[in-house]
């Protein structure tokens, strides 16, 4: 029943947001360089989405990209982001989560909740009910992130970063109800 609820809140998200996309249509190709740049597309419990944001400030889905810290004496940079993947009165309801150490392209696989700084981490949110968020990780076997790109330009401090998840999510609280994520690509430059 979750399940069919949770198609069925993504399904109409994408067909009401501001910035869905076709199945057809590729995300604009924008300045690689430019301030406010994000998308995310691809596959969850079957159902197809696509959300990318305009270049305006106000207007932007993909919101949140920070440095959570930096260790320089140790070599060590972490990132983490948030993408936000719908939103219900100005709140992000669901999105993903990853931390990544050290920030950098290549392969990585996740393999389970690990919350400490020096960890990668990728999570799914769902924050339809205040009062009982749900968060899940992988837990029976790893998620792939593919990270493409991870590049610094002089304009920010926060990397213009390009990847793609695969794998199944868990519920912490209930290991029954998980989430399938299939070639969900994302792109972050903020």
């Amino acid at each position: 029943m979750r399940k069919i609820l949770f198609i069925t809140v993504m399904a109409v998200a994408a067909l009401f947001s501001f910035a869905s996309c076709d199945k057809e249509e590729e995300p604009a190709n924008p300045n690689p360089y430019s301030v406010r740049f994000g998308y995310i597309r691809g596959t969850i419990n079957g159902t197809a989405f696509c959300l990318q944001n305009k270049e305006a400030p106000g207007e932007t889905y993909i919101t949140n990209g920070n440095i959570y810290t930096e260790y320089p004496k140790l070599g060590i940079n972490s990132y983490g982001t948030n993408i936000p993947i719908t939103k219900d009165q100005n709140e992000f309801v669901y999105g993903f989560v990853f931390h990544l150490v050290p920030i950098k392209a290549g392969a990585y696989d996740v393999i389970s909740p690990n919350h400490e700084m020096f960890h990668n981490r990728v999570c799914f949110m769902d924050k339809r009910d205040t009062n009982n968020e749900k968060w899940y990780e992988p837990l029976k076997q790893p998620v792939k992130l593919l990270i493409n790109r991870a590049e610094f330009v002089d304009s920010s401090n926060i990397p213009f970063i390009e990847g793609v998840i695969n794998g199944v999510l868990y519920n912490q609280e209930n290991l029954n109800d998980s989430i399938i994520v299939e070639n969900v690509e994302f792109g972050v430059h903020y």
